[in-house]
This record gives C-alpha cells, structure tokens and sequence, in this order.
C-alpha cells in the first residue's frame, strides 16, 4: 500500500532529519579527525564566485543513512531519492575514493569508519556507527511531536507520486569553521556559523513537480556546553487538502509591517548597492538558512541573481513557505511573462513557481538542477518590490528588460518604495566613507605636503613634515664627526603628522592588495579576519623594523666594542638621520593604530584591549626616545620584534590550517613555526633582561648626576653668530635608572610569568576535559571516557590562536587573541 498517514510520514521524515543532526554534531566535534573527513570539490559554472567547495564525511553519511532509513520504511520511495552528494568521500591522505555504504551490520559500519579515520579515534567511530546503524534510540522533543496533532488523521499522501531531495549539510563552509555564529539583533536573522548549517529533507509531486512537504532541522540551534549544541526541527506541508506547519510553535514574532529586509548572498555583495537604498540589505550565509528566514517572516525578499541555488537547497523550503502563502519563483520566467504579455493582470504567480521533477538519466551533474535566478517571498505583492529592484539594475540584466520598469504596476501607496537620487557613495564624513577612502584621503595630504617640498617658494615650510630639523652635528665639541647628527624637538611633532599618515596608508595598501585576496582565498570565519588582518599587519611592520635596526647596527658599529656601547658618552648629543627615523615611524605607526580602530569597525569589546596593547608600545618607545635611552630603546626592541615575527608567523600558519583542512604541510609548519616561537621567547627575554640590568645597573652608574639637568649648548664655531644653541637633557640619576630598571625588569619577568602559567593551563587542560558532542541521551555517558584525548586534540589545535601576547619591551596583555 503506497498511501500512508501524512502525520505519520512527516514524523518519520523528522526522526531521519534528527538522526541526521546527531550526526553532524557528533562528527563536528571529533576535533582532529574531523579535519581529515573533508573533500574539496570541484567548483562548476554556477559556483565561480567561491573559492573553494567542500564535502564531509558528514555530508555522505546522512545522506545516505537518509536514503537507507527510508528505503526500509517504505519502498515506494526507492527509486525516488536524490541528494547532492554521491555517497562517496576521497581522503585526503590518499587518492582513493571510498564510497558509503551504510546499509550493513553496525559492526560492517563501524569497520568502514576504522578505515576512514586510520584505526584512530576507536571510541568516537564506535559511537558514531551506533548512531549511524538503527539501534540508536532517537527521540523528538515533546514539542514537536504535540505539532504534528494539528494535521487530522483523515489525510493520507499517495508515496508512489512522491519524490524526495536531501541537503544533508545545507551551509558545509560555516560548518566547517564552527564558528558560534551571528544573530542580527533587529530581525533575528542569523547570518553566519554553525546555526546556519542544516538539513534539509524536501518532498515534491513527481507528476507536477510542485514541493509538498519539507523538513528543516537546524542541527546547532541552541549551544549547550563547548561541545554538545541541540537542535530545532521546522517542518510544513502544502497538500492540496492539507496546509500546515509548525513555525508559530517554534518561533514567536511579532509581525512589522513596515519591514523591509532584503537577503542575498556573497556572490550578490554588490548587486544591490545603489537600488533599494530603503531598505535593509543583508549578507546571509547558506541558501537553507536565508530561505527559513523568508519562511519565518524575519525577511521579506531573497534573491539570486549571480549564483545558483540547486533543488536539494530550495525543496525543503520551498514547502514550508508555501505553507504560509510564500513562494520561490524562477525570476527568468518572471520577467520574460511581463515582457512578452505586457499586463500584470490577473497574474497567477503558481506558474512561475519552480519544480522540482526535472530528473535526468544520465550521471548526476549538479548543473542540470540549478536556478540561477530566483526570488523568494512570503507575501504575493513582494514579488513587484522585487522585480523592480531588478529591473532598475541594467548593470546585472540585459537591457531587454529594462522596459518592463513601465508595465509592472507599483505596491499599494503604503509600500511605495521612492526612488533614491543619492549616489553609491556614503555621506560625506560618515564612517563608511572614512572607510572606503582614508586611504585616499592619507596619501591625497602626502601628496600635497611633497608638492609643498619640492617648490623652492613652499619648501622651507613644507621640509619640516618630512626630516629632522634639529641638527646637532655643529654643537658637538669634537671637529671630526662620522654623520650629521640630529636632536629631538618640538619640529618632530610635523614629521609624525606626515608619517603617520604614511602609516595610514601603506596599512590600506597592504590591506587591500594582500591581506583581503588572501583572506578571501581561506575562507575564515568572521572571528578569525580581525585577527588574520592583525597579524598580517603586524608582521610587515616587523619585519621592516627588524631588519632597518640590523642596518643600523652594522652601519653604527653597535657591537665592535661590546656592550660598552649600549651607555659610553651618555646622554648623546644627537643621533644620525636614520636612527631617528626609525624612532618616528615607530611612534607613527603606534599613532596610526587608534583611528585605525574606527576606520577598521573593530568590535567594541575588542577596543579596550587593541588600545592598551597600542598604548604599552606607544608609552614605552616614547620613553626610551625622550629619555634618550635610544641605543638600549633600539636592542630591546628589535628583540621584541623578532621574538614577534614568529608569534604572528605561526598564528597565520594556523589560519591557513584551519581554512586549508586538507594541507597537513602547513599544519606541520605551523607548529615548527610555533616550538620555534617557545623557544625564542624564552631566550629573547632572558637576554633582555640581562641587557636591561648591565645598562642600568652597572653601565650608566659611571657618569651617573644628583638631578635631571637640561644643559644648552652653542655652537663650536667661533664664527657662527646665529647664537643658536640646542637642550641636551641628562636623565641618568639614579631615580630614573632604579625606576627604569624595575619597571622594565618587573614587565619582563611579569611576561615570563604568564608564558609560564600558559603552559600549566595547558598542561592542566590535558588532565581532564569536558565530553564531546552529542544530544542522544544513550550515548552521551559514553562519551564522557574521551574526555583525555578530545582535550589534547584541542590543546594542540588551539595552542596557535591562545598564547600570550608579548609586546614592545616587555609590556602585553595575557591573550593576543
């Protein structure tokens, strides 16, 4: 018998979505080993815009535990099951393609997992084929199961005209990163992470095409602990004697009609920047998810113009918004009806709608079900909001239907949407144009300055933003000088203004023509980019630092007479044009960073700790520079620098790790990278330490004064009459060499310290760990014994993006991250 209780179909079709969610949960968190379960695949026409597609084993595993459950319930449906993956997985430590057969013992499948993950991980893949096999006792919540009660027992649905298409991880990418996700505030839309990955289950008419009924189980809903997350299941039907669903059960909201929310995705970041300006345009990751909002109602119009979304990922949901009067319509058709009829009356918007019966008989090439262009809504007059929205953007559509502008009828008065005369550029002085152009606007001012320079009549006001100005090679008493030799003074203040916004704008440059291609190219997770861009910024000016104080040093002969140089003829007189150059791009830089904190959107619980790690490096070089303490300032912060190199070296290593899963070259030289950093930390700070205590010990106590004198002095030659003179300030009294000499002393060993106390964490976080994911009640305690190797699997993975930070001279903050 082919014809079967709605109501007991759909609970069927949930408990499979629920088996599948448990699925997914449990192989996310198996750490490690995950990482090895991931298949890049190869992009076609429809998927150009990305830089990279994956699967996982969790991907083919439900899938085709799906197809099998099903299959044993009710062989009607045999030949009527389609999904996106081919049920087999290429491990990435070999070229063989195993392909996925669930359909054996627990313990066939429980072999097969052995071979998958190398024989490791024995308890995790013996929980995982009791979870793939049927002896798993999988429950609904009470909730959901009291929802199917509103369909009567009279409705019955005919299986042998019914065809099924499986997403079985809608949203592989935020799935892969693990991100906690993002919800929008105002309209409780999540847009990104692993919220947003879910499985779909979708059920459509195999003479018409039409969806039926769907099934979405947001696998990650609600987070429990650190590994374990629960699920929420939505489900809606659209037979013709039966409209039902379950989102006023599961999600409460009260309706604005003033609303005006359009979705799109990545490849349409653009698509909409001047069209529309009304209404908020949002960026939502995974089509499942950006389609479940619409059927939620927290959006009211989703489109797809430059990408593809594919029958696996609309079925499901196209049932459920369907079951609330919403639609998915193929925009094409859409357009070429208004074109070729030139009336908007009596339009019936059914048929327009997209099938889902398109089935070829040759191999499975995911094109064959695409739908480049479509558009989704809840309510019928959204569809004239949107065609318009189109319809003004010639840029992405071919001129032809431009006349349609004309022909589609406006919304009612209360949703006139008035067309925008702005531009696409942000308000004058507004944060997104700051934004956009500061670096423009730096390098526009540089401009000027240097055009100022160059002219003989300008130049005498415009030379003082670019070198020093206090000269004082002619107040020194000895007639034989090696270079010009310059001062600190109150024209230092126009050098940092013009090096500051120098800094400025070698930070966008690098911003925009390297750190954003590669950020686009892994793919992180939006908690990972600010420490990405910071890292990689960071490690440009260090390694310019480093490697401009290694030139002083052999230029300036700093260690042909040991370390006697570090505090012989203090306080100097001046300091050659290089050295003193390389203290004012150094406090530019630091400058640069506080209104890169606007410009750059950072977080606001981020800001406190990016300004004291600023300021502790701002204070400390001013210090050493006002002081002038400049050639001990020099050595401590090239070894600081280097030690630095390192720590931003490893952390990138392990972004390209994690986005790169299947690269285990660079997970071996992220951690080189990062025993290389253990050991030079250690080193680096002894040797600073040491360095610090002879200079200020023992060095300086020689020609030790009673008071901080401010001498002037003139000019050595008796014929200059410009009675210019110079200050040379001597801060070596001992005062000032105890307080430098503890404080520095102190912040050396406090970072130290807290280097230590890292490693004990560590060590103690490797002693015990809280149980890996999974909400069946069953097989939880079991897995509470991995908690030694799920810890340690974490410690190793996470030791890159949790270390101490370590900055200038000794001053940081406990996590860089």
């Amino acid at each position: 018998m082919s014809s079967v209780l709605l109501r007991d179909f759909l609970y069927q079709l949930s408990i499979c979505s629920e088996k599948a969610a448990c699925i997914a949960r449990h192989i996310r968190f198996m750490h490690g080993d995950f990482n090895s379960m991931i298949e890049e695949k190869q992009l076609d026409e429809n998927h150009q815009h990305l830089d990279a597609d994956y699967k996982t084993l969790a991907d083919v595993i439900i899938q085709e535990v799906i197809k099998r459950d099903l299959r044993r319930i009710y062989p009607a449906l045999t030949n009527h099951i389609y999904g996106e993956e081919d049920g087999s997985l290429k491990l990435n430590s070999s070229d063989e393609k195993i392909f996925i057969d669930v359909t054996g013992t627990q313990e066939d499948i429980h072999n097969l997992l052995k071979k998958l993950f190398n024989n490791k991980s024995a308890e995790s893949t013996e929980t995982l084929a009791e979870i793939v096999s049927s002896s798993s006792n999988i429950t609904l919540s009470n909730q959901c199961k009291q929802s199917f009660e509103k369909i009567p027992h009279d409705i019955f649905i005919d299986l042998s005209n019914i065809g099924i298409w499986i997403d079985p991880v809608d949203g592989t990418q935020q799935y892969i990163n693990g991100t906690d996700g993002f919800v929008d505030s105002n309209t409780g839309i999540i847009q990104d992470g692993l919220p947003a990955a879910l499985v779909l289950i979708g059920c459509f008419d195999l003479k018409d095409g039409r969806a039926v009924l769907g099934v979405i189980n947001r696998a990650f809903n609600e987070k429990i602990d650190e590994y374990r997350w629960k699920g929420l299941i939505y489900w809606g039907t659209v037979l013709s004697n039966a409209k039902f669903n379950n989102l006023e059960d599961v999600y409460k909201r009260h309706e604005n009609n003033n609303q005006r929310v359009l979705l799109h995705g990545s490849a349409d970041v653009n698509t909409f920047d001047n069209i529309l300006n009304d209404w908020t345009k949002m960026e939502v990751s995974a089509c499942g998810n950006k389609l479940l909002s619409i059927a939620l109602k927290q959006a009211n119009i989703y489109l797809v113009t430059k990408s593809a979304a594919y029958n696996w990922d609309l079925c499901a949901a196209h049932a459920i918004i369907q079951s609330i009067n919403g639609q998915i319509l193929d925009l094409r058709q859409v357009i070429n009806y208004y074109q070729e009829n030139r009336t908007k009356q009596n339009v019936n918007l059914s048929q327009f709608e997209i099938i889902y019966n398109n089935i070829k008989p040759n191999k499975f090439q995911p094109k064959d079900y695409a739908y480049s262009k479509c558009l989704t809504i809840y309510y019928t007059r959204h569809i004239l909001n949107g065609a318009n929205l189109l319809l003004n953007s010639n840029k992405y559509f071919p001129s032809r239907f431009l006349n349609l502008k004309n022909l589609i009828m406006p919304p009612p008065p209360s949703a006139v949407l008035k067309k925008k005369t702005t531009s696409k550029n942000p308000p004058f002085l507004s944060q997104e144009f700051l934004i956009q152009n500061h670096g423009d606007i730096a390098s526009s001012i540089i401009m000027i300055l240097t055009l100022g320079a160059v002219f003989h009549v300008t130049s005498p006001y415009f030379t003082v933003f670019f070198g020093p100005r206090h000269n004082a090679t002619n107040f020194i008493s000895y007639s034989t000088v090696p270079a010009t030799l310059f001062n600190y003074g109150y024209k230092d203040l126009a050098m940092l203004f013009a090096y500051t916004l120098v800094c400025i704008t070698v930070h966008a440059i690098w911003q925009e023509y390297v750190l954003d291609k590669l950020n686009k190219k892994l793919h992180l997770s939006k908690s990972k980019n600010a420490k990405f861009f910071e890292s990689g910024q960071l490690i440009l000016f260090y390694v310019i630092s480093v490697l401009w104080a290694l030139k002083l040093f052999q230029d300036e002969s700093y260690f042909q007479s040991g370390l006697e140089y570090l505090w012989r003829d203090y306080p100097y007189i001046g300091m050659t044009i290089w050295t003193q150059l390389f203290f004012i791009i150094q406090i530019s830089y630091w400058l640069h960073n506080y209104p890169e904190l606007y410009i750059q959107k950072v977080r606001k619980e981020d800001i406190p700790s990016r300004i004291f790690y600023t300021s502790l490096h701002l204070i400390t070089i001013l210090y050493g520079y006002l002081t002038r303490f400049w050639r001990i300032s020099l050595i401590l912060l090239t070894i600081h620098y280097f030690i630095e190199i390192f720590h931003h070296l490893s952390r990138l290593a392990y972004f390209y790790t994690t986005a790169k899963i299947h690269s285990i070259k660079a997970k071996s030289i992220s951690k080189y990278l990062l025993n290389i950093w253990y050991y030079i930390f250690i080193v680096g700070r002894l040797i600073s330490i040491v360095l610090i205590w002879l200079t200020f010990w023992f060095g300086l106590k020689s020609s030790s004064v009673n008071k901080i004198s401010y001498t002037s002095t003139s000019l050595t030659d008796s014929n200059d009459t410009s009675n210019e003179s110079i200050m040379v300030s001597n801060f070596n009294t001992p005062t000032v060499r105890l307080f430098t000499l503890v404080t520095m002393g102190a912040l050396q060993f406090w970072l130290v310290w807290n280097f230590i106390q890292f490693h004990m964490r560590r060590r103690r976080e490797q002693g015990g760990a809280p149980s890996t994911a999974t909400t069946l009640t069953k097989v939880s305690n079991k897995l509470k014994q991995k908690q030694q190797d799920l810890k340690t699997d974490k410690s190793e993975t996470d030791e890159t993006d949790e270390r101490p930070a370590i900055v200038a001279n000794g001053i940081g903050n406990k996590k860089s991250n």
